[in-house]
């Protein structure tokens, strides 16, 4: 089977006629040259977690093309919603000799975690499935591996819509912790077990808020600190913390730096899609202090690490 490489900008014409909601299980059945598109149910009727619509791809179109373009743009018909984040765009799509169709998306889509990130994966894998040629899929997001695939292709067999969502992930990250004597950042890896109901930003900041475990690493951060939130937008990591962080932070020198930057090293570190970390404070850029831009963005500096 020849390779096929699907273009990013889908034009208008290319989108299905659709008609009629229906259960994964209803009597609903595609006429040839017509397809299921699979959505969340809002009705959730019989325990159903997802339900279809009918699609009849234009003349001429591919269905591959048309498919992802009518499930990206989202339902026509009421009780059906979107399982995908707004604004997500699909950077990529090749169909491979072995019938795996690659999806690389765009960062968006890896905001899903958990119910959200499971119901997403099945709508893609039992709307596309149907397309002549295509066996299974392997997603991505920014050219990553996404950390809670159960498998490095996505098959319609596979899809099983209770229960998913408690399996575990392991992941191992490096985490970054200041050094006892104060001379630079040490790194402690550790097996973080992540359910489908937790990302990996959430974790790794919960470890990070834990503490260390060996004895030559010390704690990040001052006692009473809260995690009010983290997301990733454009490459940035953006962490959300209370205003004790505020009024523990270090005025100034490496003790600064070694705080600040065990929050960028770990984020940027185990995270594919970032490229950098801003701290926040209740919702707010800190000023920049004793020369560190706090008030941006930072990069990560690996230099910092001492043995």
């Amino acid at each position: 089977m020849k390779k096929r490489l699907f273009p990013l900008l889908l034009a208008a014409s290319l989108l299905c006629s659709c008609q009629g909601p229906a259960g994964p299980s209803s009597s609903l059945e595609p006429e040839e040259g017509s397809y299921l598109l699979y959505f969340v149910s809002e009705e959730n009727q019989n325990g159903a977690a997802l339900g279809a619509q009918l699609c009849t791809p234009a003349g001429g179109a591919d269905p591959v093309d048309a498919l992802l373009e009518a499930l990206l743009a989202g339902p026509t018909q009421r009780g059906l919603s979107s399982p995908f984040p707004a604004g997500v765009e699909l950077r990529r799509a090749l169909l491979d000799e072995e019938g795996v169709l690659h999806l690389d998306f765009s960062e968006q889509y890896d905001a899903l975690s958990g119910i959200q990130l499971t119901l997403a994966n099945y709508c893609l894998t039992l709307t596309l499935t149907q397309a002549e040629g295509v066996e299974s899929l392997s997603i991505t997001v920014e050219g990553a591996e996404n950390a809670y695939l159960q498998s490095s292709s996505l098959t319609a067999g596979q899809v099983i819509l209770s229960g998913a969502e408690e399996d575990v992930v392991t992941r191992t990250a490096a985490l970054w912790f200041p050094r006892s004597g104060g001379d630079g950042l040490g790194v402690e890896y550790r097996s973080l077990q992540l359910t489908g109901e937790s990302s990996l930003s959430q974790a790794l900041l919960e470890a990070l808020f834990a503490g260390p475990t060996y004895e030559s690493l010390s704690p990040l951060f001052p006692e009473g600190v809260q995690l009010l939130g983290v997301r990733v937008e454009s490459g940035v990591c953006y962490v959300n913390l209370s205003q004790a962080f505020l009024e523990g932070l270090p005025a100034g020198g490496t003790e600064l730096k070694l705080v600040v930057y065990g929050v960028v090293n770990t984020m940027a570190g185990n995270l594919d899609a970032v490229s950098s970390v801003q701290l926040l404070v209740e919702g707010q850029p800190l000023a920049a202090r004793d020369g560190l831009a706090l008030n941006a963005p930072l990069e990560p500096d690996p230099s910092l690490e001492k043995s």
